[in-house]
Formats: structure tokens, sequence, C-alpha cells
């Protein structure tokens, strides 16, 4: 699984903006998640900035007080050497398009085109390419509206809506409340295939009713199976029950809101773990690379856990506390 967030995104164009050929006049966006590529481009780059039928229709953004290309209304009515961009390309289809579209409209300037992350069926397509990056690829900025979505495990509070409060998680009248009124943060557009959640199995129908009133689709919806909030925390299972889950499935990915957990998660599991508090994938690979390290190093992390809290993940310290028996 190959993971970029926008933070990613940001740092490679800003090394390939270094790269590319200065001439460039003009930075195109293919709408809509190229638009986000391009106008970064743009800005690493001090160049004006449009969208497809901006180009086409001889139209450019307009820049702030200290604009420097001149009269922007008639930029384009010159030849200029103009950088069409896309965020990223898996088939080459959405890059080919744009080129019908452009060459259906007969521009006097010279085109070319260029892509942020590539696979290798689509780097063809384009003239510059920033990475190449293999499949399957996932990104931040289009992730509700990703085809794996669909084989992917969710957690729900803190992804689809915020944590309850303290207050709120009551196992009561007011945690009732917040199942009922709680607010969406992400609205989906793909069916989730599994949902799997901490929530009691005696919310599921309160669950339920909150997805179906907000339009969000799912084929399973894994919920604890304990009577009350204090047999759940007594467990202490909250993390190992989300990895077990996962491993039960044929899911790619799981999205997580804690950091703790997905860390745990993807060590129990074996398994990449996306999460939400972070916007970083956990790799089982680094992980195991982890595990490697506090294995070597348990007598200094006795001697110093301090200075080891700030190198090494959550799961790493609180084992080392576990296994020492430090508060």
């Amino acid at each position: 699984m190959n993971y970029r967030n926008v933070a990613t995104l940001n740092q490679d164009i800003l090394g390939w903006a270094r790269e590319l050929p200065r001439d460039i006049e003009l930075i195109v966006g293919v709408p809509r998640s190229g638009l986000l590529a391009a106008n970064l481009l743009a800005l690493h780059m001090d160049l004006p900035l449009t969208d497809l039928e901006g180009l086409i229709e001889g139209r450019v953004f307009k820049s702030g007080k200290r604009n420097r290309f001149g009269n922007l209304e008639t930029y384009l009515d010159e030849p200029r050497k103009v950088l069409i961009v896309d965020d990223a390309e898996n088939t080459g289809r959405a890059i080919k398009n744009a080129k019908d579209t452009i060459n259906s409209a007969g521009l006097k300037h010279d085109i070319q085109y260029a892509v942020v992350y590539a696979a290798e069926r689509s780097k063809s397509q384009a003239d510059y390419i920033c990475k190449e990056v293999l499949m399957p690829q996932i990104y931040e900025w289009n992730l509700v509206n990703h085809y794996h979505l669909q084989n992917t495990c969710m957690d729900i509070d803190g992804v689809f809506c915020p944590d309850p409060t303290p207050e709120q998680d009551d196992d009561g009248e007011k945690y009732r409340q917040y199942l009922i009124n709680t607010p969406p943060l992400l609205y989906p557009k793909k069916t989730i295939g599994w949902l799997v959640t901490c929530r009691l199995e005696k919310y599921r129908d309160l669950t339920e009713q909150w997805f179906e009133r907000h339009g969000i689709t799912y084929n399973n919806l894994v919920m604890m199976d304990y009577p009350d909030l204090a047999a759940r925390v007594a467990a202490g299972r909250d993390a190992a029950y989300k990895a077990e889950v996962y491993k039960k499935t044929d899911a790619v990915l799981f999205i997580e809101s804690s950091l703790d957990q997905a860390e745990d998660i993807a060590r129990i599991s074996g398994r990449h773990v996306l999460c939400t508090e972070t916007n970083e994938l956990i790799e089982p690979s680094a992980i195991k690379r982890q595990m490697q390290t506090f294995n070597r190093n348990k007598h200094l992390i006795l001697n110093n856990p301090s200075r080891f809290a700030k190198k090494l993940p959550g799961w790493v310290v609180k084992e080392a506390k576990r296994i020492f028996g430090i508060d």
C-alpha cells in the first residue's frame, strides 16, 4: 500500500519545482484533485495558475496585490509555455482526456503534461513525472472517493464523527444523545467494507440509524459484545479486538483514529493501518523494525525511559513500562 498525505505532496512538489524547466509560463490544474497539486506547484514556481476550462477560455486566476505577471485578463492573448498538471495517474485516462480536450480546442500555446505520482502503466502519457508510485495507491485528499474503501475496515469514532467527550461517554442517556446528534466528519462516496468499532452491541440500532441518516453505506458493522462500558474498559482489548477482526477479513487497509491503537493494530495484525490522527500509514515492516529496536535496547529503556519515549512509538514505550514496571 503506497500512501501520500498532503504534507508529503507538498514536499515532493517543492523538490520537483526546482527540477522543472524555468521557461514555463503558466500552470494548469486538471480538476478536481489536480488543482491541489497545480496550486502548490504554481506557488513554489511563482507562476500564474488556471484550470483546463480557464485555459480554453483564455482566463487566468487572479493574483494578489503583489502580482508580477502583468494584466492577467490578457495574459493568454499571446502564446505561452503551459504545463498541465494532475496529482496522480493509475491508468493514464485522465491525462489522455485532458489531451483530447485541449487538442479539440485548437489552442496556440506550447503545452506539456505533468503528473506528480504515476503508476508504471500511465507514466508514458506525461512529459514530466515527479515520482513513480507502485500500486495500490491511496492519497489523503481523495480518500473518501477511493475504490479501496469497499475493501477497507474503518473505525467510527474519531473517523466518521468526533470522539465523545468524557462527559458524553457515560454509557447512558448522554451517550445515546451523542450517538444520535454527533456531526459527521466525512461523507464517503463509496460503500465501506467493514465498520469496526468499540461501540457496544446494545447501541447497534442508534449507530445504524446515524449512518442511514447521513447517507453513508457499508457492508458490515462489527461491534463489541460487552454488557456495559465498565466491562469493556476492564477487558482492555480495544486494539486487539480490531486487529482480530481485521485479520479475519480480506481487507487491504484499516483506518483508525488513535495513533496508539493504529500502531497496536498494525503490530498484531501484521497489516497496514492508516491513522487519521497523524495522517500517516503505519506499516507492518516499520513496526517489526521498531520491535527489534525495542528488544535490542530494553536495558537502555529501563535506565532512561524519557529519552526513548521521544524516539519510539507509543506502543513500544507502553510495552517497556509494562515489562519493567515503570509508571
